[in-house]
């Protein structure tokens, strides 16, 4: 049986051993993530997961978990809509809701 193929949307996410990057989403909705930051993982965690798993390969979790997305910074590779580029600038925006007067409001004259 072949493996299967990786999923496209890849994304950055904040696990409890670091950052690291869905490599596979499986129909069931379990997402296969495969640890950036292990080694700056709490040595607590990289133990008892050491028990559990194996050293070959990369290290991986796999969970259903809803993970948060990693904060952009300048310099981070972004994919996108548009195609692949680099951050060059961040910029915090506000969005205000428009105000809008409809003719109802207004009282027709007598």
């Amino acid at each position: 049986m072949a493996p299967p193929e990786q999923n496209k949307d890849q994304r950055l996410v904040e696990t409890q051993f670091g950052k690291g990057l869905v490599v596979f989403t499986r129909p069931d909705g379990t997402q296969e993530v495969e640890l950036l930051e292990w080694k700056k993982s709490v040595k607590e965690t990289r133990v008892a997961a050491k028990q559990y798993g194996t050293s070959k390969g990369p290290h991986m979790i796999y969970t259903k978990d809803a993970l948060d997305s990693v904060d952009p910074k300048v310099g981070d590779d972004v994919i996108c809509s548009f195609g692949r580029g680099t951050v060059t600038n961040i910029v915090r925006v506000k969005i205000v809701k428009k105000e809008t007067s409809s003719s109802s409001d207004e009282t027709a004259p007598d």
